[in-house]
């Protein structure tokens, strides 16, 4: 019976009979880090340019190496930061067109 209940992972906390705690059976975990790394790093240089144009510190852009709360928080500075190149300097200048008609 215990080898039953092993088998089909009842009472393993994991998602239901097969499924590991970190996606299809046989899927090692090294493979999933390594494929979240990799697209960290990916994420990193357009970051690092964004920030450094924006006027901020580059190095929030390691921030995407952070699961789960790491590429959010990096778009939010971004999206709640105010620019010092921003619309209001450049709406001055006939960049925009104007809202009035």
């Amino acid at each position: 019976m215990e080898a039953l209940a092993q088998e089909s992972g009842a009472g393993s906390g994991m998602g239901g009979p097969g499924q590991g705690p970190m996606g299809p059976p046989g899927m090692d975990p090294t493979v999933s880090i390594a494929i979240t790394f990799g697209f960290s790093l990916l994420l990193v240089y357009p970051f690092w340019r964004i920030y450094r144009r924006a006027g901020l510190s580059p190095w929030f852009s390691l921030l995407v190496f952070l699961p789960y709360i790491g590429l959010p928080a990096a778009a939010a500075i971004l999206a709640f930061q105010k620019w010092p190149n921003g619309e209001s300097r450049r709406a001055g200048k006939g960049v925009f067109p104007s809202q009035e008609s």
